[in-house]
């Protein structure tokens, strides 16, 4: 089931009709065998699949119906990816306050988990979109902490270039033009 559901999630910004038939499959199953830890990751997975495609009702519902799961069930990581994920639909719709508000339940919520692997890239996300909200929302500073924080966390992980790209993002905002090229150039 959940080799299914990343797969879902894998194929969520490449191939729709893929990442659908999977997180399906995933989602059928875990309902077959009374899985509900993957049944909430296949909704959650769908949810972004649906996202990617422009469909925030319908990724919006996904991730909200996964999200009660996990509370009902105590899965405190899953809950943080859910969480995560409906900030990341305020993201989309550039509501950054929104977007903050749900990717700090997430980060509270991620700090109390016991951290599997997985769980230790979705505590990097969940830090790295903070810092993207907050320098979209012109809260630089706030920013510049989150980024921070998630720098030494990255640094021999493929979340690194992505890291950089945006604390070049940061730097240019913050006025630091020669910084925020040499951030850039790293990040390629």
């Amino acid at each position: 089931v959940l080799t299914m559901a990343i797969l879902c999630a894998s194929y969520a910004f490449a191939n729709f009709d893929s990442a659908v038939a999977y997180g399906n499959r995933a989602l059928a199953l875990a309902k077959k065998i009374k899985f509900p830890r993957g049944e909430a990751w296949a909704l959650n997975c769908l949810g972004n699949a649906f996202i990617n495609q422009g469909d925030i009702p319908k990724s919006m519902e996904l991730r909200l119906k996964s999200l009660k799961i996990a509370e009902q069930y105590g899965y405190l990581t899953e809950e943080a990816a859910c969480l995560d994920g409906l900030g990341f639909i305020y993201h989309y719709l550039k509501d950054y306050p929104k977007a903050l508000s749900y990717g700090q339940k997430a980060r509270q919520i991620i700090d109390k988990a016991k951290l599997d692997v997985f769980g230790l890239d979705l505590k990097i996300r969940i830090n790295l979109n903070l810092g993207t909200n907050y320098m979209l929302n012109n809260q630089l500073d706030s920013s510049f902490i989150y980024l921070q924080k998630t720098y030494n966390e990255t640094l021999n992980l493929y979340w690194h270039p992505i890291l950089l790209r945006y604390f070049g993002e940061l730097q240019f905002r913050l006025g630091n033009h020669g910084l925020a090229l040499e951030y850039l150039r790293k990040s390629i």
